[in-house]
């Protein structure tokens, strides 16, 4: 059995702490605090805006139960039909 004291010190795994719903059924849901992943709850496509970046990143046939190791400010509504969480690590 791996020593997980050793493996969180060294950043091999991370704790979501908190998460938040995603939301798009009226409009892109821009948010207050960057995420730290995303859970992807129901396969589908995902319309994301990254951190650092000015334009929509589209990630298609995402599929359930996989997490995305991306920091995100916006989830946009047009072209998004997954269903999933934003994980938050504080």
């Amino acid at each position: 059995m791996p020593n997980m004291s050793a493996a969180a010190a060294s950043g091999e795994f991370l704790l979501y702490r908190r998460s938040v719903a995603i939301d798009v059924s009226s409009t892109d849901q821009t948010l207050a605090e960057y995420g730290d992943a995303i859970l992807i709850t129901t396969t589908g496509n995902l319309v994301v805006r990254l951190i650092g970046d000015t334009t929509d990143t589209a990630l298609t046939s995402v599929a359930a139960n996989a997490i995305l190791p991306l920091q995100v400010k916006q989830i946009t509504r047009s072209g998004t039909t997954a269903v999933g969480k934003i994980l938050y690590v504080k």
